[in-house]
């Protein structure tokens, strides 16, 4: 008798972090259907710009619209985490120990909503200025940037591990659950594998590109040991 009303009450539970997951995840959806549109339609791409400060640019000639789009960013990443608790939620009473690392990869979530406010803050301050400086200091602010968003990038960098790792183990609880349809428990894997990918590109595209400037820089000091 106590072994029915335990399992009723768990199968109750379940059902109520269910509909919690289809409606967190339909408002995650339209915030990141409304981010991809305020950047293609308001902010916008200029391929003309040298891509290591295009963003500053734009940032300075839509500055509205990029800080529109940088709330739907800051909002995305906690979103995101939102999603992962729910699923730890999930399978808080049968594996406590997935619980607890879909709840730390949420909680890493904020990592990624700090870079979005940093864009939001930081950009923005710079590309207020940009817009009405000379081209000297237009070179100057440019620098800034490069500076600013090598550390918005490391924290875009952790959310996106820990967002990678959390989809991953968030697809191995649905698959755990007899409600929750197959295909949607592999769908959630996507995502996972996807962040994971991009992570990987971005820390080999940042050993690649150190290894340049040691090789740039390696050379650089033999012409000047050479000329002196």
């Amino acid at each position: 008798m106590h072994s029915s009303a335990s399992a009723e009450a768990s199968s109750t539970e379940t059902a109520g972090w269910l509909r919690l997951l289809a409606r967190w995840s339909l408002l995650t959806s339209l915030g990141a259907l409304a981010l991809t549109l305020v950047f293609l339609l308001g902010v916008g791409f200029n391929s003309s710009v040298p891509p290591d400060y295009a963003e500053l640019v734009q940032a300075s000639r839509q500055p509205t619209a990029y800080k529109i789009a940088m709330v739907f960013d800051a909002i995305g990443w906690l979103l995101i985490g939102g999603v992962l608790l729910t699923f730890a939620g999930l399978a808080r009473s049968h594996s406590p120990m997935r619980a607890a690392f879909l709840a730390a990869c949420a909680i890493g979530q904020l990592a990624g909503s700090l870079g979005g406010f940093m864009r939001l803050d930081g950009t923005s301050a710079l590309a207020a200025h940009y817009a009405s400086a000379s081209v000297a200091e237009q070179a100057v602010l440019q620098q800034s940037y490069v500076v600013l968003n090598a550390v918005i990038q490391s924290h875009f960098h952790a959310g996106q591990l820990l967002q990678g790792a959390g989809f991953l183990v968030a697809a191995t609880v649905a698959l755990d659950l007899v409600a929750f349809p197959r295909l949607l428990a592999f769908c959630i894997a996507i995502p996972g594998v996807t962040s994971s990918l991009v992570f990987v590109v971005q820390l080999v595209a940042e050993f690649s590109f150190r290894s340049f400037c040691c090789t740039s820089w390696s050379a650089s000091s033999q012409c000047l040991s050479f000329w002196h």
